[in-house]
């Protein structure tokens, strides 16, 4: 049974704040990734100008999109930075900051629409990946079901829409690097697309190999092999 302790417990037994500023924190994100990787799933489905090789189009869903990622970004910095002591992270501030500066080139300049939206979708599989932490600081038991679905899916779409999605960014950028007017764009928007797609897809290996660490883990737990766990 999950340990549904109330609020003053947690900041009187824990180095933590009181549960409700994380918790607060969390349900933003819920919230913000769910909006943003609907939004870019259609983005996706009904815009066919959204294309690699489309270097420079003005995409309304792609700038609304990217404007709601980038007033998260900076709400959710200023409470990093607040709740330093409790929440900060130099991994997670490294990413707000470039995860600004890579959105806010394609926002102002309306170009590289695909990219753009390709690392929005990403996006999709933070839901859950934020109900797994819940989940964790209400200790719920690794061996119940509703824990192994969860981990089970926070793998599987974490492996789809950021790995598997690597590839088709990667692919797309050699067919962009074909065409002639990828040249003559803005020099930051080069950067943000080239180094930031290699910065995000690196920290993207780095935080599944993490995840799928802790879904072999669940799976010996669930096999009976590793019992220390439970």
């Amino acid at each position: 049974m999950p340990n549904c302790r109330s609020e003053r417990d947690w900041s009187l037994t824990q180095d933590i704040p009181p549960f409700f500023i994380l918790r607060y924190c969390r349900v933003m994100s819920v919230c913000h990734s769910t909006v943003v990787g609907l939004l870019s799933i259609c983005t996706a489905l009904v815009d066919d100008s959204i294309q690699p090789h489309v270097i420079r189009y003005d995409s309304f869903l792609v700038k609304l999109t990217c404007a709601i990622v980038l007033g998260y970004m900076c709400i959710d910095t200023l409470l990093l930075c607040v709740f330093w002591r409790y929440k900060g992270s130099l991994l997670f501030l490294f990413h707000h900051i470039v995860t600004t500066w890579v959105l806010l080139t394609f926002l102002v300049y309306n170009n590289l629409p695909y990219f753009a939206n390709s690392l929005l979708i990403m996006e999709v599989a933070n839901p859950f990946m934020h109900l797994r932490w819940m989940m964790g600081r209400l200790r719920t038991s690794k061996t119940s079901l509703k824990y192994a679905i969860n981990q089970s899916t926070v793998t599987v779409v974490f492996l789809l829409f950021r790995l598997v999605n690597a590839v088709l960014y990667w692919k797309g950028t050699y067919i962009a690097l074909q065409n002639d007017e990828y040249y003559g764009i803005e020099l930051t928007t080069i950067f943000g697309h080239l180094l930031g797609g290699i910065i995000f897809h690196l920290m993207n290996i780095y935080w599944f190999w993490k995840i799928w660490i802790g879904t072999v883990k669940m799976v010996k737990i669930l096999m009976g092999v590793d019992k220390k766990s439970i």
